[in-house]
């Protein structure tokens, strides 16, 4: 038997890991417990033990200390008017929640819903941005159409003259070196990841968010590019990069996001990541790489402080 303090439990939110904290000895002092944590912002289960004492469980690791505090404080006196006057609070948060988690599945209706019309299962805008790539790809004949990359590039003159298409107007081409690619493993890579990532960020949020996101890190990273390596440079990679970046951290410093990668996803990604700075595959975008990244783990590190405040 347990009772948990969040007070909602569906298929539509993704378990995260709890942690142990400790126990108390009666059921209804660990139900007040887990209410005050509640209150407090820590979301929270309270199980039954086999020989009838009370375990309490908390999801956000980062603030396990925390918990662990209160409890060696609840445990010396549970009678406390803090704890008593909080614990009575809790109804209302779990209201609140319940109010959050309808307002999750609509959401997650009109993801479901903005689906439809989409390409091999992506949501609208991954499509889009997926199909303008395809189809560069296909025109320029992977990289080796001259002439018609030469359109895409962020310019044609090196960084000591300066972003001068940019500079008459052509803003376009900040963000078209990312529809660009050399090669047939080159595309699928990035496509691939780009599919899958792309997807999860805008069933998540909406097509809109993602758009935003991608032109941010479309334009920061391909800037980024050519003041390091030059003009000569394509790829959807930085943009791919910013997604991990944003997954990966928003996952790990949100508990109220819901959604966390594969490790495996980060390891893999990261292994490539390093890799391609040992030049062992030749000229690679390095700099759109690390900057697409890092704009990524930092968008997904401010939404997660923000979440969290509020």
């Amino acid at each position: 038997m347990s009772f948990s303090s969040f007070g909602i439990r569906s298929g539509d939110v993704v378990w995260k890991r709890m942690r142990s904290i400790g126990e108390i000895k009666d059921k209804d002092l660990a139900r007040r417990f887990g209410d005050f944590l509640l209150v407090q912002g820590l979301e929270n289960e309270v199980e039954e033990e086999s020989d009838g004492s009370w375990t309490v469980w908390v999801m956000d690791e980062d603030r396990l200390d925390e918990a662990n505090e209160w409890l060696e404080k609840f445990n010396a006196n549970p009678d406390e008017a803090e704890f008593v006057e909080k614990a009575r609070k809790a109804e209302q948060v779990r209201q609140k929640k319940e109010q959050e988690l309808r307002a999750f599945q609509k959401r997650q209706m009109k993801a479901a819903q903005s689906i439809q019309g989409g390409f091999l299962g992506m949501s609208r805008f991954t499509s889009a941005i997926f199909i303008i790539c395809a189809v560069t790809a296909i025109a320029s004949n992977l990289g080796s159409n001259l002439d018609f990359f030469r359109v895409f590039l962020i310019s044609e003159k090196p960084p000591r003259v300066g972003l001068i298409e940019i500079q008459s107007g052509q803003v376009w081409r900040l963000i078209t070196p990312a529809f660009l690619h050399f090669g047939f493993l080159h595309v699928l890579f990035n496509l691939w990841w780009w599919k899958d990532l792309g997807t999860i960020v805008e069933r998540r949020h909406n097509s809109i968010y993602l758009a935003i996101m991608f032109f941010v890190i479309a334009v920061t990273s391909n800037t980024a590019q050519y003041f390091v390596g030059g003009p000569y440079f394509g790829g959807m990679s930085g943009v791919v990069y910013g997604m991990l970046g944003y997954l990966w951290f928003r996952g790990k410093f949100d508990p109220n996001f819901g959604l966390e990668l594969n490790p495996f996803v980060i390891q893999m990604m990261m292994f490539w990541f390093i890799l391609c700075f040992t030049g062992v595959f030749g000229n690679i975008a390095n700099g759109a790489h690390a900057v697409g990244l890092g704009v990524g783990a930092a968008w997904g590190y401010g939404a997660a402080v923000i979440s969290r405040r509020s």
